[in-house]
């Protein structure tokens, strides 16, 4: 029994050396060998050589697309499978620089404001008939069903305080208290 009790000492010993030389072994055995370096190397190269072949291709494709484009292409030349036969040929981008509009007469600005403002009305009348109904049948104050506590929503007066409209002459919101 004192052998089987110094062979398991000794196997339990061996053991953790064992799993010592093992956690040892595992970052050596991550390290990529030469064969292994080449061939990411190959690989890599290949990859930045695509990459620069497709650089080259829209350096290309940008230069052509600057000349003017020649007789062959606007005739009977082939075209793309856009239908264009160069970049040239492209409908406008929307993000190319547009010349900046023409002025308008001030009667037709003002029409357009008006038109806008009158539209504005309409849609503010029409949401706070609906706050008003909601807030009615919730049995709450219009301005409960506004604020965070139901809706959350902001209105021109929440956001501006007072305001006049010009041409009706209605003030609109509270006036703030003088400090």
């Amino acid at each position: 029994s004192a052998e089987i009790e110094e062979a398991r000492g000794s196997r339990q010993q061996l053991e953790r050396q064992h799993r010592a030389l093992q956690g040892e072994l595992t970052p050596l055995l991550a390290i990529p060998t030469m064969k292994e370096l080449d061939e990411q190397i190959s690989a890599e190269e290949q990859k930045l050589k695509e990459v620069q072949n497709e650089i080259q291709a829209v350096k290309d494709r940008m230069a052509n697309a600057s000349k003017p484009p020649s007789n062959s292409t606007r005739g009977g030349g082939r075209m793309s499978s856009g239908g264009y036969a160069t970049a040239a040929h492209y409908p406008p981008n929307r993000f190319q620089k547009r010349p900046p509009p023409k002025t308008q007469d001030p009667s037709t600005l003002k029409r357009k404001i008006n038109h806008m403002l009158g539209e504005y009305k309409t849609r503010k009348r029409k949401c706070m008939d609906f706050v008003e109904e909601l807030s009615d049948a919730m049995e709450k104050k219009t301005k409960d069903v506004l604020g965070e506590k139901v809706l959350g929503l902001d209105t021109d007066e929440m956001e501006w305080g007072c305001y006049e409209d010009e041409s009706t002459g209605k003030v609109f919101g509270t006036k703030t208290k003088p400090k």
